[in-house]
């Protein structure tokens, strides 16, 4: 939001647009994999009984069920932050006129808000030498 501001100040009429950036297909289909994970240990801990006759539930079942507040709990809270661990990217990407000004991604650094700055209204210096207009 701090970086919206200050190109909204330093440079009228710039368009920032913010969205968020996707994880790679493999975490995102793994998180979805921990998403049916964590509904299937709430499942069995809540209604797994009835999957096999009396006294023959697997030990680790006996065990969920003898606390099901708390299985239930762990599995809703690990379970969202592994999801979210899993789909955070991280990234902070700066692009102007398609081409990349800062990726966090690349540089493994945290965003310096004068840099950014400086460096969009520098592509957009260019851009209008080159007779693009204001974009």
């Amino acid at each position: 939001m701090q970086v919206k501001r200050a190109l909204e100040t330093h440079a009228p009429g710039l368009s920032v647009v913010g969205s968020n950036y996707p994880p790679s297909p493999p975490k995102a289909l793994l998180a979805k994999g921990v998403g049916v994970a964590q509904f299937l240990v709430i499942g069995a801990t809540l209604g797994g009984q009835h999957l096999y006759p009396a006294g023959t539930e697997p030990a680790w079942l006996k065990s969920l069920q003898e606390s099901k507040l708390q299985a239930c709990m762990a599995a809703w809270f690990m379970g969202n932050v592994a999801s979210q661990n899993l789909i955070s990217t991280g990234a902070f990407e700066v692009y102007h006129d398609g081409a990349v000004i800062f990726s966090k991604l690349e540089t493994g650094k945290a965003p310096d808000l004068n840099a950014i700055v400086e460096a969009v209204l520098n592509a957009r210096r260019a851009a209008l030498a080159l007779g693009r207009g204001a974009q």
